[in-house]
């Protein structure tokens, strides 16, 4: 029982040096992120992962403007001048 136990932690402990070695799975995608928030502090995001930024971005764009709709639509947010693009710093 004792050993069966022991070569189990083995096993999984080996199979998960090799998951983590595979690096991220976005590894060579480019990333783009825009944000919506109004003066109560409510915040909405949305980011996406593409081959190209500029489908990245236009993808991140359309999802905030939705998610920015659903909640203007409901009436959970405020005053806002759109969905803006989160640059890195």
């Amino acid at each position: 029982m004792k050993n069966t136990l022991q070569l189990a932690a083995i096993a999984l402990l080996a199979g998960s040096v090799f998951v983590g070695a595979s690096g991220p799975a976005h590894a060579k995608k480019q990333w783009c992120m825009y944000k919506a928030w109004d003066n109560a502090g409510h915040v909405v995001d949305a980011a996406a992962y593409r081959n190209k930024k500029s489908q990245a971005c236009k993808v991140a764009k359309r999802r905030c403007e939705r998610r920015l709709k659903r909640k203007l639509r409901k009436g959970k947010f405020g005053r806002t001048k759109g969905c803006l693009q989160v640059t890195e710093a």
